[in-house]
């Protein structure tokens, strides 16, 4: 991601953050990067209050993870270049 305010994931405004029930999908074991290890979760009513103007809301990763509906996801600052190279380096020597 090119800027902490980006979304991880963008869902529909019908799902509710404050019931996990309602949110229909099924991610887990991602790395995100992101600017300052931020990015955002919207689309979902928070509940009780706080929503957008058209009616979503927002949560930050780290929220959103606590949720436990992203099991073995992290977060990651964004690496610099040369740490870019030498995973890339991992992964072409590791075969």
């Amino acid at each position: 991601m090119s800027s902490a305010d980006q979304n991880y994931i963008s869902m529909p405004s019908s799902c509710t953050f404050d019931n996990s029930t309602s949110i229909n999908i099924h991610v887990h074991d991602n790395r995100v990067y992101s600017p300052g290890a931020q990015a955002k979760v919207t689309g979902c009513h928070l509940g009780a209050g706080g929503v957008g103007s058209d009616g979503s809301a927002s949560l930050n990763v780290s929220e959103w993870l606590k949720l436990g509906l992203d099991p073995g996801t992290s977060i990651e600052d964004v690496p610099s270049i040369s740490q870019i190279m030498k995973m890339g380096m991992g992964v072409l020597t590791a075969h």
